[in-house]
């Protein structure tokens, strides 16, 4: 029975520990877009942590400045974005080997497969250029909604996904999967770009080599027709001279073609290695960060979490642009709200006049003798009309926190007369009218010391004048009870 007993006592005392260690969490959440509902007209619980979140806020175009305080009144006793350096090859354009090399169609040449293999190499990289192009556009897609400074966050993510979707040509919706994919396909491109390169380095030798090939043969064409020429009565006349001709411009289309192959390598070699060097310098991630840096986090101010424990909390928000803005908002905001709180028990002070009353035993009485024979006297008290006692003090004010600008509280204090010749003790309800300029009215009970008739003396008796003192005896007694009402000023409290 003892044991059981025990559990249940440390049942409660668990239980009650976690009541009071128990603390409640809760966001104020402010629109940036929607000015002029920010924090009015709201208290703060008691024992509650809150967190302030400034939504649809571009951090990359405003600074914010958090300052978060609370206090009790009364109390005496705040480069995200690093462009990327487009490369200069997403401007170039290879030329097609194809428009080069109308006039050897019939050629023996044309007929190898060399021609062919380089026009496939050389449209796998026309291709990657082509990619590459649209990766401009999309980073510049990056940089415009990272500056979007009037759009909800929402929105401008949903273009974001919109438009990478159009780059890749598919229809994901996962931002982890969609920059997974940028830079996969980057990489494929660049990777695919660098083997076509490497397989013209091979193949193109070879192609010129069979050009040289037909040079040399129709040169020999050429040089035996401009050494040894025809007669034109021999009938070999008209056959010689339309060799002589077709090998005069097959070398001219050869040569052309070989200048042409020559230039577009150069081309080529360049923009691969352009390619090269962006993917060895790190930037496709670069471009994935500025895909990536497109989040919440970076559109949204979160404050650092306070524990409501003092009568208000005061938020100080400054959001100021030091830049030109791409939108018609305003470039500095300034959100100065104090909050008060609500709930939670707490002691203050407040000093002023009291008046106190009661009986005559209360107020002290004024004795004096009363002759009845030229021998005798009787104790009589002085008949001053009615009697206010007025006294200056303090008042300590036990209350909870309403949140508004009327509160309700137990207050005991103490007083004293002008003359500072006794203490007075009260306990009364009060009424604290106002915030920090808190006007206080208190009624109630007031006990102190009085000064009365010696017990050993009575009124209306009468007395021989030889057998009394010279003044009337008194005895100072206490406590006497009597009520008071006070105007007192509210301006000191202890922390809860």
């Amino acid at each position: 029975m003892k044991n059981k007993i025990a559990l249940l006592f440390m049942f409660v005392c668990v239980l009650f520990t976690h009541q009071v260690l128990a603390q409640n969490e809760e966001t104020i959440k402010i629109d940036f877009l929607k000015p002029g509902q920010e924090l009015k007209d709201r208290n703060l619980e008691y024992k509650t942590k809150y967190i302030l979140k400034i939504e649809n806020i571009n951090r990359n175009l405003y600074k914010v400045e958090s300052a978060i305080t609370s206090e009790n009144v009364n109390a005496t006793m705040p480069d995200i974005f690093k462009g990327i350096k487009l490369p200069g090859y997403l401007n170039l354009a290879v030329p097609k080997i194809s428009s080069t090399t109308g006039p050897l169609a019939a050629s023996p040449i044309s007929r190898s497969n060399y021609k062919t293999t380089i026009e496939g190499h050389l449209k796998t990289i026309n291709e990657s250029n082509a990619t590459f192009k649209k990766t401009a556009v999309l980073n510049n897609d990056f940089i415009n909604l990272f500056n979007t400074c009037n759009t909800e966050y929402k929105i401008i993510e949903q273009n974001l996904i919109d438009k990478v979707n159009t780059y890749l040509g598919s229809k994901v919706t996962d931002r982890a999967t969609q920059s997974d994919k940028i830079k996969s396909t980057l990489e494929n491109v660049i990777n695919s770009s660098e083997t076509a390169r490497d397989q013209l380095d091979l193949v193109v030798p070879k192609y010129t080599y069979e050009i040289d090939k037909e040079i040399k043969s129709n040169t020999k064409v050429i040089l035996k027709w401009e050494k040894e020429p025809v007669n034109k009565k021999d009938a070999k006349y008209d056959r010689s001279l339309i060799a002589y001709e077709k090998a005069k411009d097959e070398n001219e289309s050869y040569t052309k073609l070989k200048d042409s192959i020559n230039a577009v390598i150069v081309k080529t070699n360049e923009s691969v290695a352009t390619m090269i060097k962006f993917r060895d310098e790190n930037k496709i991630n670069e471009l994935v960060n500025n895909y990536n840096i497109i989040n919440e986090s970076n559109f949204t101010f979160t404050s650092e979490p306070i524990l409501v424990k003092t009568d208000e909390t005061k938020f100080d928000i400054k959001i100021t642009s030091d830049k030109l803005l791409p939108c018609n908002l305003t470039d500095k905001v300034h959100i100065l709200e104090t909050l008060k709180t609500k709930g939670g028990w707490k002691i203050d002070f407040s000093t002023g006049i009291f008046f106190n009353g009661g009986n005559d035993d209360f107020m002290g009485r004024e004795l004096q003798y009363q002759p009845i024979t030229d021998s005798t006297v009787t104790i009589k008290n002085k008949d001053g009309g009615d009697r206010i006692l007025l006294s200056l003090g303090a008042l300590m004010h036990i209350y909870r926190r309403t949140g508004k600008s009327v509160n309700y509280a137990l207050s005991p204090g103490l007083s004293t007369t002008t003359a500072f010749d006794g203490v007075n003790f009260h306990l009364g309800a009060s009424v604290l009218l106002g915030y920090k300029n808190r006007l206080v009215i208190t009624g109630g009970l007031v006990l102190r010391e009085a000064k009365i008739l010696d017990k050993n003396y009575n009124y209306n008796t009468e007395y021989l004048k030889k057998e009394i003192p010279e003044s009337p005896p008194t005895i100072k007694v206490f406590p006497k009870a009597g009520w008071f009402f006070s105007l007192t000023y509210n301006f000191s409290e202890f922390k809860s």
